[in-house]
């Protein structure tokens, strides 16, 4: 039975929680897959907002407010951690990662099935 990917967020970091405009800070994610094997783009985003519900996710995800594309692998049961510098921009409020272009993987025969993320 296919069940895919189960990706979690356990933890998202920033260097200084209380960053002032134009501070470069560290921010890490740790990411867990709790599904099948996979690959997917983790893309960090900004918002001038709290996000509290998906409209203001999809508000927000566009490319004026992405700060950070990676390429990741993760196998079932694993977890990653993701680590970049961003300069703080005016009005920011919060970040948050969304996966993008999510493939299942089957490492034995390296084949892999794509899901629209």
């Amino acid at each position: 039975m296919f069940e895919g990917p189960k990706l979690n967020l356990e933890n998202l970091r920033l260097s200084n929680p209380m960053p002032e405009v134009g501070e470069e800070i560290v921010v890490e994610a740790v990411m867990r897959n709790l599904g099948e094997k996979c690959r997917f783009d983790a893309v960090f985003y900004w918002a001038p907002e709290i996000i509290l519900s998906n409209r203001q996710m999809e508000e927000y995800t566009q490319p004026e407010y992405e700060i950070h594309r990676e390429k990741v692998e993760i196998p079932s049961g694993g977890r990653i951690t993701i680590q970049f510098r961003w300069k703080v921009r005016n009005k920011f409020a919060c970040l948050f990662v969304k996966p993008e272009n999510v493939e299942v993987v089957d490492w034995s025969s390296g084949e892999s099935s794509e899901d629209s993320g």
